[in-house]
């Protein structure tokens, strides 16, 4: 297999999973999204730490890299609280084109040049969110693309599921619910999917 091969398969692997994480997202939604999102970067922060140090990597990164890395994780957040909202309160099918749109707007921000017109029926403003994880993605998508040879991928998922899971603690603390059996399934789902995904990536 090719190095073109492999990377469109890996491309496909992840939109499979990222696309996977979107429906449990949406089957768990009695969990509120702070909370989903902190189990989520729990995982991945966990299973990115325990390879980085098998590998003895960097955890975190240079320190020259940091406001990139901080930029990454920050866009990141933003990108998985929209996502996580609009699948939770808009059709899976709507969400899933919009959130698409990532890679356009990682262009955009290299060009700075874009015609988009959705055309969508679900309650608006769900697909708002959803559009504006879109944008958030594609902004952190940019910084991962910034990141190629200067710093490793499993340093950059650390360092994003870190900050994800410190800054969702004080909005899941409120409104915190005891997951039932079937719901800590569903949100140990959401973290293999999602660190699957960003593995792939």
């Amino acid at each position: 297999m090719t190095q073109r091969q492999k990377g469109a398969l890996y491309m496909i692997l992840s939109a499979l999973c990222f696309a996977s994480m979107q429906v449990v997202v949406r089957l768990s939604r009695e969990i509120p999204t702070m909370e989903q999102i902190f189990m989520r970067n729990s995982f991945v922060l966990i299973v990115s730490a325990i390879i980085i140090l098998r590998k003895k990597g960097s955890l975190f990164g240079p320190a020259k890299y940091q406001p990139y890395l901080f930029g990454r994780s920050f866009f990141g957040f933003l990108g998985l609280i929209t996502l996580f909202y609009a699948s939770s309160h808009a059709a899976q099918g709507d969400v899933t084109i919009l959130n698409k749109t990532s890679p356009i707007w990682v262009t955009i921000l290299a060009v700075i040049f874009i015609v988009f017109r959705p055309s969508f029926e679900s309650n608006p403003f769900p697909l708002v969110v959803a559009f504006l994880s879109a944008v958030t993605s594609g902004v952190a998508y940019t910084f991962l693309s910034f990141f190629k040879g200067k710093v490793d991928g499993l340093t950059v998922m650390m360092h994003f599921s870190t900050f994800s899971a410190i800054a969702s603690i004080p909005f899941m603390l409120k409104d915190f619910v005891v997951p039932s059996f079937k719901q800590a399934v569903l949100l140990l789902l959401i973290g293999v999917f999602g660190s699957l995904g960003q593995a792939f990536i």
